[in-house]
């Protein structure tokens, strides 16, 4: 009688002994906190004061990185692709421009209740949250510096092409960081205000982007009636 060797059992693998995003949270507070340790020569060596090419190409970058001038090309062009009956592409360019606004408009939000003083502002630099010197400080320009708007409606728009399309993404990701250096350049936001508003993007850009597609994707149920009821006309 032959002697039949057993199966060794497959390795098991040890839970970690915490989940990703706890160490995702661990990374995100560090480089928050390094930024705001490096804001000082940082926000001197990427400022510009003197009149050139540099400070108008950052006037200009700051303007088309407006949130009302990505949500416009986004409908522009979402429009186009959709009267070329090009649907799916024209569905991506909604739900990446919708999480890019989404992004920045928590951004905004955010900015508005931490109270943060920008660059050029007059009062002594600090996070003075939305109440200052006996009266509302919400929608103070000088007290909405952290974190960049700007960088959070376009990051949160880089993360959310990458995920539908690369090299989007990567495009995108260019014109966020020229857009971000465009901010601290004219003292407006400080070095850890963008990384703030980067470490926003990543976080949220994904769950607003599912989000988005799902309201946009018909659920099967709804697509069967939609396609039933086509035919039933087609028939008739």
């Amino acid at each position: 009688m032959t002697e039949t060797s057993a199966i060794p059992a497959p390795p098991t693998r040890s839970a970690p002994i915490f989940p990703a995003w706890v160490w995702w949270l661990a990374l995100s507070s560090f480089a928050v906190g390094a930024a705001l340790l490096g804001d000082g020569p940082i926000d001197r060596a990427l400022q510009v004061h003197s009149d050139g090419v540099a400070r108008t190409l950052a006037y200009w970058l700051t303007r088309v990185g407006e949130w009302w001038a990505v949500g416009a090309v986004g409908l522009v062009f979402a429009g186009v692709l959709f009267s070329l009956r090009q649907f799916k592409t024209a569905q991506a360019f909604l739900t990446v421009t919708a999480a890019g606004l989404a992004t920045g408009f928590t951004g905004t939000l955010l900015r508005t209740l931490i109270g943060r003083t920008r660059p050029n502002a007059s009062t002594p630099e600090g996070f003075y949250g939305p109440w200052h010197d006996g009266h509302w400080i919400i929608g103070h320009y000088q007290f909405s510096s952290f974190p960049s708007g700007h960088a959070a409606t376009l990051v949160g728009l880089a993360v959310a092409a990458w995920l539908v399309n690369r090299r989007a993404g990567v495009v995108t990701g260019l014109f966020a960081l020229a857009v971000s250096w465009s901010r601290v350049a004219q003292s407006s936001h400080h070095f850890s205000d963008i990384i703030a508003a980067t470490v926003l993007g990543l976080w949220l850009a994904p769950w607003f982007l599912q989000k988005f597609q799902r309201l946009l994707t018909p659920r099967r149920d709804d697509a069967a009636v939609i396609n039933s009821s086509s035919l039933v006309r087609t028939e008739s």
